[in-house]
């Protein structure tokens, strides 16, 4: 009966130490939350340093009417041409998290939202409204877009 006893004991103690740490999901949530919300001051602010700096090193960005920028080289250079383009307010831009949804590991996660900016155009200002989707993964303990596109909700010129 000892030996049961022991033996019960050690088994308990052995699937305790194997049993993955509970992941707080709505504090992981909130972390997204903040990040796509410094990453819209960063827009805002034209601060590339700053945003190039939530993508992880092997990260793809997919814009509007342009091909997929991989890797952070070509992001950085999508990045700097977007905000060299003087047609854009960044000043105005405006972004919503519509969902967060973090897996149940704590190692993968997803934001979907919806956004606004003022452009210049030939016949004036208009106001763009966008959509757009990250994906974050936990690296080395920190969360960075693995994925992002965005795209426009109004038809294209001309249609």
């Amino acid at each position: 009966m000892k030996k049961i006893n022991t033996l019960l004991c050690t088994f308990i103690i052995l699937l305790g130490c194997t049993s993955t740490p509970k992941v707080d999901i709505q504090a992981e949530s909130d972390s997204i939350r903040n990040l796509e919300d410094q990453w819209s001051v960063a827009l805002q602010t034209s601060d590339a340093e700053k945003i190039i700096g939530f993508y992880a090193q092997e990260a793809v960005s997919m814009s509007p009417n342009k091909q997929a920028a991989v890797g952070l080289q070509a992001i950085r250079t999508g990045i700097e041409s977007m905000l060299s383009d003087t047609s854009l307010l960044l000043k105005t831009y405006t972004s919503t998290v519509d969902a967060i949804e973090v897996s149940n590991t704590g190692g993968l996660a997803y934001a979907r939202g919806h956004d606004e900016i003022t452009m210049k155009t030939k016949d004036g200002l208009i106001k763009d409204e966008g959509k757009w989707v990250d994906i974050w993964k936990k690296l080395d303990r920190k969360w960075k877009v693995i994925v992002s596109i965005g795209n426009s909700s109004k038809p294209l010129t001309g249609q």
